[in-house]
């Protein structure tokens, strides 16, 4: 892999005004990092959370003996070489020297674009307000402030593996109600009518023929003409 792909985001990305780090719950457990040794794991997680305020955020210095102080070890480079190469799995060098990881990039660039939008709302109510003043007092209103492009992440190298995980999603058409629900229960469950009403019934009942006995309109016809019988009674 090559080290002369520029970053994959902008030098000057900081978020360490973000106290908070998103982190996929799914992904993070099904991914090859957590089935490594468990002083790996905690080094990694450790390496994440620095990395989302370092500047540009996401990127890590490419030094052993700074990654060694920052994942808690101290000035024990021994240690940090027995857990150096399952720590930083999927890091990759760029350009200028620093490490970036693709998951955790794609986290920064989603942030950023949702900061981007928050300021452009903000600018664009400022904006609104003033014009309402310049509008009364008969003056030109101001232009709406430019809506910022996205950034878009630009990840030159290949994805072998997931790393920390790539999202295990079902199909859509295993929770389909059409395709398995419907399948699962009688016809009128899924639509709300009583069972043995409506469209859902039978053809054979349709018909007024049971597996086993007479078609159903001669039980009716018996039992008419024992209600007629029994009114013609004398009481």
């Amino acid at each position: 892999m090559t080290k002369d792909a520029p970053p994959p985001v902008p030098a000057t990305a900081d978020l360490r005004h973000f106290r908070d780090m998103p982190l996929e719950v799914a992904r993070l457990r099904d991914s090859g990092i957590a089935h490594v040794d468990a002083e790996a794991f905690r080094c990694a997680v450790l390496l994440w959370c620095t990395s989302w305020h370092q500047v540009p955020a996401g990127s890590l210095p490419d030094d052993d003996a700074e990654l060694c102080r920052m994942v808690g070890l101290g000035r024990d480079l021994r240690s940090w070489r027995k857990v150096k190469r399952d720590t930083l799995r999927g890091w990759h060098r760029f350009a200028d020297g620093r490490l970036y990881h693709r998951v955790v990039c794609e986290k920064v660039v989603d942030s950023l674009n949702r900061s981007q939008a928050f300021e452009w709302s903000k600018a664009c109510a400022r904006v609104r307000k003033e014009n309402m003043g310049r509008r009364k007092s008969k003056l030109d209103v101001l232009p709406a402030p430019e809506k910022p492009v996205p950034l878009c992440l630009a990840w030159p190298f290949p994805v072998t593996e997931r790393e920390p995980g790539e999202v295990v999603r079902v199909p859509e058409r295993e929770f389909s109600a059409e395709r398995k629900g419907s399948e699962s229960f009688p016809r009128g469950v899924m639509d709300g009518r009583p069972l043995g009403t409506g469209t859902e019934q039978s053809s054979e009942a349709a018909s007024g023929e049971g597996s086993d006995g007479p078609p159903a309109r001669d039980n009716v016809r018996a039992i008419v003409g024992k209600l007629v019988a029994g009114a013609r009674m004398p009481t």
